[in-house]
């Protein structure tokens, strides 16, 4: 993965001496440096993550909130586009979770980023994030987001695998995103559940309410 740009990168740059007067091949050499960089730049970012991961602050937050930042950084980051129906159902009553707002943000852009690959081949792409309590009696112990594609699902020889670090089926990918995800919901103390059918997979992660002694 980080071969591939800087094949790209090197490929024009030999190509540069000869080709300087072509004022069109500098404008496409300035284009594919530029964006094979920005590609190398998200593949470093996202290996420092997983090595060297950010300390937590864990606090009582809305897990509205991450879900709704996530949806903007994998439509910026990860190029999510409107051909992409992407449904939400956020209902106002859940419980606050103890979490960090800008982690969990990340491991769910991961999941909807993943989400949008998955279904890129349907006619119509859906993605649907939601999120309801978990009750326990008459109290709400836990938070469950959801995000659920329509694709054609995760191979069942893939599927034991999908978590374990550089494991992936993308062209270009490092197999970080999932990895980065469970460890995320690990140290905020909750669990992912992954169900996958042919008709597209649901990815559920669950987070412990914060009790009044948060």
């Amino acid at each position: 993965e980080i071969r591939n740009p800087l094949v790209a990168i090197k490929t024009f740059a030999q190509l540069l001496p000869e080709r300087f007067d072509d004022a069109d091949f500098r404008k496409e050499f300035n284009q594919i440096v530029v964006s094979e960089i920005d590609r190398l730049d998200k593949i470093i970012t996202q290996i420092n993550n997983f090595a060297h991961p950010p300390e937590l602050v864990l606090k009582p937050i809305d897990v509205r909130e991450p879900v709704k930042k996530a949806v903007e950084i994998a439509k910026s980051r990860y190029g999510i586009n409107g051909k992409v129906e992407l449904e939400t159902s956020l209902p106002s009553n859940l419980p606050r979770v103890l979490g960090d707002e800008t982690a969990l943000a990340e491991a769910f852009a991961h999941l909807v980023a993943n989400a949008a690959e998955a279904s890129a081949d349907r006619s119509k792409p859906r993605i649907t994030l939601s999120a309801k309590p978990v009750r326990e009696g008459e109290h709400s112990s836990a938070v469950v987001v959801t995000v659920q594609d329509n694709g054609t699902g995760i191979a069942p020889d893939i599927k034991a695998k999908i978590f374990s670090p550089f494991c992936t089926t993308k062209p270009r990918g490092m197999g970080l995103g999932l990895p980065i995800v469970k460890r995320t919901v690990f140290d905020h103390h909750g669990r992912v559940e992954v169900d996958s059918t042919p008709k597209g997979t649901q990815v559920s992660v669950l987070l412990p309410a914060a009790t009044t002694a948060d």
